[in-house]
């Protein structure tokens, strides 16, 4: 399996309406202004294709994906929401 076969493409997948649970992952020195600026670039991409956030889940440090992303995974199941981020290495770190 490929990380394609389960995430979708912003640009072609999102319609009007659906929500989203935007996930910023940063490390190392400015990682609180690492994380405002994706947060605030992914805002705006939501906000330019009438999409809703939901949640804002945001990590500092270098943990493997599986320490955090059941959290985010459960509350995208919660709220009906997509999960969004910058790119697929901040789940998938060997890709």
């Amino acid at each position: 399996m490929k990380p394609s076969d389960v995430i979708g493409h912003f640009e072609k997948d999102v319609q009007i309406g659906d929500k989203f649970i935007l996930v910023c992952r940063a490390s190392g020195k400015q990682a609180q202004q690492k994380l405002d600026q994706q947060e605030k670039d992914l805002r705006r991409a939501v906000d330019r294709k009438g999409g809703i956030v939901v949640r804002v889940f945001r990590h500092t440090g270098d943990d493997p994906p599986s320490k955090w992303l059941q959290e985010v995974a459960q509350l995208a199941k919660e709220h009906s929401a997509i999960i969004l981020a910058e790119n697929t290495k901040i789940f998938c770190p060997s890709f």
